[in-house]
């Protein structure tokens, strides 16, 4: 099928009506909003603590800044395809972007925590089409040859940005305030939306469809309750709590009924039959399972580094910003590669070989580990990514065209966004756990006549009295017992993505060069 038969804009090519140097400031205006979009998911986690402290609520009550923005997003994210078909992308990305930028003044203006709270779930919804769009549009106006390019660098903002929130976020937070982080979004909205608003609104050409209104009741019903159990169950302590078991049991009824409506509906809004091809399925379940793994680990690294290592919110995020750097180092190689027609296997071989490596070699973090220590395995790591998620992307634009490539980015999107979330609670509970283990078997040492107390002892000198000396040890091994925690969530984090390695192989033989997102 042509292209002209697929895209939104009808006339000729997208990309003949652009010099090169308007298609790559539309591809770097499309790349910003991404980025933007990806950046406030956890840009906001280390703010978490001053937001309860200026809005006079509990920690745990904060975090429903981060759950209202998740429980949204999930909902959209999936329907982006429906929505670029039905009101055009061009059109979809500017109302996003526009409602988006919107909210990250209301966040920053709210007077109170409920008025913050559904400012940051309309910008949920506003952020749930946005990268997806974005991905589609940046395929539209670059060449045929391109279009490879384009969603390598896409892939790598999905990357890279979570990866730079918390430093970003830290830093401002204990520099400046905390609506800060949500006002920096307006200057990359604004740019985004006069990019593309100018350059394609007057060739969008939308699509009048009807609506699937019960899909989308559906989705709420499934989608809502499971972002609640990922959010909160650690709280709530899993299935120990009424609520979570409720919950899980509308959850898994609501998504039964989904699938099984969406199968049977004539213009369903969700496309499950793109899971009939094989690459897709497999590309998803391994960006799903790899990218938990990758975002799980990326918030918990913050945590260690203040419970166990004493650093301040800008430090501990600044640890993995190394990610970031290094990751565009080995970009150009990655993109050269695929661009030679390599076999994306290969490619996805050696990305979860190296990370899964990093995983297990990052679990020997210790106490008094310096700054360096620290750094240098996600400096390393950063280096495989380009080989990690760009070539999964790539294979998802081999197989689809037009509106297809948008849904089949906006489903695998959703599913991306849902073990994030699932790897984050994960993560954290696994930590825990492992965390109260290792301190319990610490405690078999603490006597007053084991050697830690006697050399702690000797240390603090005679005016401390025993209790004060038991009270220091106790600190000192809760810190190690949170760093071994941690320790054990990594080796899991590397067994799994080398774990996903022989599924790679499944798949059928794929020559990345010339894919063509959006066509």
């Amino acid at each position: 099928m042509s292209a002209v038969a697929t895209s939104d804009f009808k006339a000729k090519e997208t990309y003949e009506y652009f010099t090169p140097l308007t298609a790559v400031i539309v591809v770097m205006a499309c790349s910003l909003a991404n980025f933007m979009d990806i950046l406030d998911t956890t840009i906001v986690n280390v703010a978490l603590f001053h937001i309860a402290g200026a809005m006079s609520i509990s920690t745990g009550e904060s975090i429903w800044v981060v759950t209202s923005y998740t429980i949204t997003l999930a909902i959209m994210t999936p329907i982006t395809g429906w929505l670029s078909r039905r009101f055009g992308m061009a059109n979809v990305f500017v109302i996003s972007a526009t409602i988006f930028g919107i909210c990250s003044i209301t966040n920053g203006l709210a007077p109170n925590f409920i008025c913050l709270v559904l400012s940051r779930g309309i910008q949920g919804l506003a952020s749930g089409p946005l990268g997806a769009v974005a991905l589609g549009l940046m395929g539209e106006v670059v060449l045929p040859k391109n279009r490879q390019k384009v969603t390598v660098l896409w892939g790598m903002t999905v990357l890279v940005a979570p990866a730079l929130g918390p430093p970003i976020g830290g830093w401002l937070t204990d520099h400046y305030s905390w609506p800060i982080i949500f006002y920096i979004n307006i200057p990359m909205a604004l740019i985004s939306i006069a990019v593309v608003g100018l350059a394609l609104l007057k060739y969008d050409k939308p699509k009048y469809e009807s609506v699937d209104f019960i899909g989308i009741i559906l989705i709420f019903i499934a989608v809502i309750p499971l972002q609640v159990i990922l959010d909160k169950g650690k709280d709530l302590d899993w299935f120990e709590s009424p609520l979570i078991v409720i919950l899980t049991v509308i959850c898994i009824v609501g998504f039964i009924f989904l699938f099984a409506w969406e199968l049977m509906y004539e213009k369903p809004i969700l496309n499950l039959k793109l899971f009939l091809n094989k690459n897709f399925t497999m590309s998803t379940i391994m960006m799903s399972l790899g990218y938990g793994c990758f975002f799980g680990t990326v918030v918990l690294l913050p945590t260690i580094l203040q419970q166990s290592l004493g650093y301040n919110a800008t430090w501990s995020g600044s640890a993995s910003s190394v990610f970031g750097m290094c990751a565009f180092v080995s970009l150009p190689l990655a993109g050269f590669l695929m661009n030679k027609g390599v076999d994306g296997r290969i490619l996805l071989t050696v990305g979860f070989l190296g990370l899964g490596g990093m995983f297990i070699y990052r679990a020997r973090f210790y106490i008094g580990m310096d700054f360096g220590s620290i750094t240098h395995p996600y400096a390393i790591q950063g280096l495989f990514m380009p080989f990690f998620f760009p070539p999964l992307m790539n294979m998802i634009s081999k197989e689809f065209k037009g509106h297809e490539m948008v849904e089949a980015t906006g489903i695998s999107g959703f599913c991306r966004s849902v073990f994030g979330s699932f790897g984050a609670s994960v993560s954290a509970t696994l930590k825990d756990n492992r965390t109260a283990f290792h301190f319990e078997r610490f405690k078999e040492y603490i006597t007053k006549h084991s050697d830690a107390y006697m050399s702690e002892s000797t240390k603090l000198g005679h005016s401390f009295s025993t209790e004060q000396v038991f009270s220091v040890i106790t600190h000192k091994f809760l810190g190690q017992a949170v760093i071994m925690g941690a320790n054990d969530v990594f080796w899991l984090c590397g067994i799994i993505m080398i774990g996903l390695v022989p599924i790679i192989w499944t798949m059928k033989y794929q020559n990345l060069a010339g894919v063509q997102p959006g066509h």
